[in-house]
């Protein structure tokens, strides 16, 4: 987890584990691709995984997040799309 240390309090979590992605089409002159295909569907998913914990928990159940440096930044609650 490259020295990032996540601590978890009593609370619920949703977990969604992606399917797969085929990078047999993908070269090294079109990583750039990938990588935004990637970015694509990651933020997709995070988008609809909290727009399903705002309905659950509250709009401001999901608003923040560590840093590695310890502090914690606000994250966007999927409303603005």
């Amino acid at each position: 987890m490259c020295g990032l240390v996540v601590w978890f309090h009593i609370g619920k979590m949703i977990v969604q584990v992606l399917p797969p992605i085929d990078t047999s089409e993908y070269e090294s002159d079109n990583v750039t691709k990938l990588t935004e295909t990637t970015f694509e569907l990651m933020n997709k998913e995070f988008h609809r995984l909290t727009a399903e914990v705002n309905t659950l928990a509250g709009r401001n159940a999901v608003n923040q997040m560590p840093t590695e440096n310890g502090s914690t930044e606000r994250i966007p609650n999927g409303n603005s799309h």
